[in-house]
């Protein structure tokens, strides 16, 4: 029972790992693009954030 817990905060955590990498990747890094933004800081920023949430979400998932 304490196992099932367990395993089933780490599936909530990679969850919303993987929903706040869509959130960045599509506010922060396709946004400005769509948006015509000038200046690349911006992007480039919504692009790592969305890439260190993600890989958060994998790692996460594997612990299992």
């Amino acid at each position: 029972a304490y196992m099932t817990k367990v395993l089933f905060k780490i599936d909530a955590l990679s969850e919303i790992n993987r929903d706040i990498a869509q959130v960045f990747f599509a506010s922060v890094f396709i946004g400005p693009l769509v948006a015509g933004i000038t200046g690349w800081a911006l992007p480039i920023s919504g692009l790592i954030l969305s890439l260190i949430f993600w890989s958060l979400s994998l790692l996460s998932s594997r612990e299992k």
